[in-house]
C-alpha cells in the first residue's frame, strides 16, 4: 500500500512537472525579468524629467500619456496579431520593438522635447499592446487544463512582485548612478525575455494561413464571440464601469487625501499594502479552487469598496488604513486570477488572442477619461461624492452582473452558444 501510494505520488509530480510545464517556467522566467525591468522605466522618466531644467511639471504627464494612448489604440490589434502568428514571435517582435525603443531614451539628449519623448514611450505601449494578448493566450499551450489557476497565479505574483521590487530598484539605479542605468537596465531585461523565447521556438499560428479571414472580419468575430457569451459580456462591462467610476476617480484622488493626511510615505504604504495584497491573493489561488468561481471572484472584488469608503472616514489612522488596502488588493487579484483562467478554459486556441485583447482593453479603455474628468469633477461636487459613487457603482454593478447566468460558475449554462466550425489548432501549437 506504501509503495502504491509513493509510486502515484511520483507519477502525480512528473505530470506536473512534465515538458509542456517546463516551458512555462522558461517563459515565467523570462517575462518575470522584463516585468521587472518595465516598472523601472517611469521611475527613470520621472528622476529625469522633474530634475530637468529642460521640462516643466505637466511634462511627466504627457510622456507618460504615450504608453496610455498606445495601449487603448492597438490592444484590439495586438488580439487579432496574436491568432494569426506564431505567439512566441510576435513577443520577440514586441521586446525587439521595446528595445528600440528605450535604447533611443538611453541616447536621446537630456534636454530632448516633451513631446518626442511622448513618442518613444507610445512605442513602448504599442509593443506592450501587442504582446500583452500573446501572452496570456500562450498560457494555456503550456499547462495542463487543471493548472491553469496556477499558471495565472504565478504570473500574478511575477506582475505584483515585480511592481514592489522593480521601483525600488529603479530608484537605487537612479539615486546612485543616473536615470540612464535604469534604463539600460530594461534592456538588459528585453534580452533576458527574447532568450527564454528563442528556446520556447517559433510554435505555429493558433490560425492556420488557409483558415484565415482578413483583419477586419477576425477582429469582428472576436467581438462576438464574446458578445454571444452573456457571462462573459456582463462581466466585461462590469470592469468598463469600475475603471470609469471607480478606479480612476480612486488614482487620482487617493495621492491627494492620503499626503494630505499621512505625508508621502503614507501615500506609498498604502500602494505598497495594496500591491502586498495582490500577492496574498495570487498565491490564496493556489490553494483554494472554489465551486463557484464567479460568485468568489466577484466577491472578492467588492473587497475594493473598503478602499474608497474609508478615505472618507474622519480621524482614521494609517494602520487600519493598510489593513483594508491588503485586504482589497489580495481580492482584487484574486479575481484576475479566476477570470484569466475562465477565459482561458472558456475558447479555444484560434479565439484566445482576441478575447484576452477585450478583456484587457475593458479596464484600460475608460482610463483616460476617468483620470481627465476626475479633477474637474472633485472641484464642482468635492471627493467624498466620487468616492461613494465609486463604491455603490462597484457593489450595484458587480451583484447585478451574478444574476446573469453562467457568471457565479464562469463557465457556459446549457445550451453553449456556437463559436463557429473553424478548427482548432493542436496543443501547444501556439
Amino acid at each position: 500500500m506504501g509503495t502504491s501510494k509513493t509510486t502515484t505520488a511520483r507519477a502525480a509530480r512528473a505530470a506536473r512537472s512534465g515538458p509542456g510545464e517546463k516551458r512555462f517556467w522558461c517563459l515565467w522566467g523570462g517575462q518575470t525579468a522584463g516585468l521587472l525591468g518595465d516598472q523601472m522605466v517611469p521611475i527613470a522618466l520621472a528622476a529625469w524629467i522633474i530634475r530637468s531644467p529642460h521640462h516643466s511639471a505637466s511634462a511627466l504627464g504627457l510622456v507618460l500619456a504615450g504608453r496610455a494612448l498606445a495601449l487603448a489604440l492597438f490592444v484590439p490589434l495586438g488580439g487579432v496579431i496574436a491568432d494569426r502568428y506564431p505567439r512566441t514571435r510576435v513577443m520577440m517582435a514586441c521586446d525587439l520593438l521595446r528595445f528600440l525603443g528605450v535604447g533611443a531614451l538611453v541616447l536621446v539628449p537630456a534636454d530632448t522635447p516633451a513631446t518626442t519623448l511622448m513618442a518613444l514611450t507610445f512605442v513602448l505601449g504599442t509593443g506592450e499592446a501587442f504582446f500583452r494578448p500573446a501572452f496570456r493566450a500562450l498560457v494555456p499551450s503550456l499547462v495542463e487544463p487543471g493548472r491553469l489557476a496556477w499558471a495565472n497565479s504565478m504570473t500574478s505574483i511575477a506582475t505584483t512582485g515585480s511592481g514592489l521590487a522593480g521601483p525600488a530598484l529603479g530608484g537605487l539605479l537612479v539615486a546612485f548612478a543616473t536615470y540612464r542605468a535604469a534604463l539600460v537596465a530594461d534592456l538588459v531585461t528585453f534580452a533576458l525575455s527574447t532568450a527564454t523565447l528563442l528556446v520556447l521556438g517559433r510554435g505555429r499560428a493558433a490560425v492556420p494561413a488557409a483558415a484565415r479571414a482578413s483583419v477586419l472580419h477576425q477582429a469582428r468575430e472576436g467581438v462576438r464571440v464574446v458578445v454571444q457569451r452573456r457571462w462573459v459580456l456582463a462581466v466585461l462591462l462590469t470592469d468598463i464601469s469600475h475603471v470609469l467610476l471607480a478606479v480612476a476617480p480612486w488614482l487620482v484622488l487617493l495621492p491627494t487625501i492620503s499626503v494630505r493626511e499621512f505625508g508621502p510615505r503614507g501615500y506609498g504604504f498604502l500602494l505598497g499594502a495594496f500591491a502586498l495584497g495582490g500577492l496574498a491573493g495570487g498565491l490564496a489561488v493556489m490553494r483554494h479552487r472554489p465551486r463557484r468561481p464567479g460568485l468568489t471572484a466577484l466577491g472578492a472584488q467588492i473587497l475594493f469598496v473598503g478602499p474608497l469608503l474609508t478615505l472618507l472616514v474622519p480621524g482614521i489612522g494609517l494602520v487600519p488604513l493598510l489593513v483594508v488596502y491588503a485586504v482589497a488588493g489580495a481580492g482584487s487579484e484574486y479575481n484576475t486570477v479566476l477570470w484569466t483562467a475562465a477565459l482561458q478554459r472558456a475558447y479555444p486556441d484560434r479565439l484566445l488572442g482576441r478575447v484576452m485583447a477585450l478583456s484587457s482593453l475593458a479596464s484600460t479603455v475608460l482610463m483616460p477619461v476617468g483620470l481627465a474628468v476626475t479633477g474637474a469633477v472633485a472641484a464642482v461636487t468635492g471627493p467624498a461624492v466620487l468616492l461613494v459613487t465609486g463604491a455603490v457603482v462597484i457593489a450595484a454593478t458587480t451583484l447585478a452582473a451574478l444574476l446573469v447566468p453562467g457568471v457565479a460558475q464562469f463557465a457556459d449554462p446549457d445550451p453553449a452558444p456556437d463559436l463557429g466550425r473553424v478548427p482548432r489548432t493542436q496543443k501547444g501549437a501556439s
